[in-house]
């Protein structure tokens, strides 16, 4: 008989130890969190990127807002 695959809330629960441990243990912040787990994405798993109806992929952003420009 095959294993049983955790559900995902099982994968979830070990992510947010995961998470609190960067932030707590090593003082990483969102930015360092999140660019992390892009760079593993792009170089490991670049197939699992959703591509758009009409082409193309979303693109990946952290930062600040921009601001709109009055004329």
């Amino acid at each position: 008989m095959a294993p049983r695959k955790r559900t995902i809330g099982e994968a979830l629960f070990d992510l947010e130890e995961v998470l609190d441990e960067m932030i707590d243990n090593h003082e990483l912040q969102w930015g360092d969190i999140l660019n992390i787990v892009h760079g593993h994405l792009s170089v490991h798993r670049p197939d699992a990127q959703e591509e758009y109806v009409e082409g193309g992929h979303p693109i990946f952003y952290y930062g600040p807002a921009e601001e709109d420009e009055e004329d």
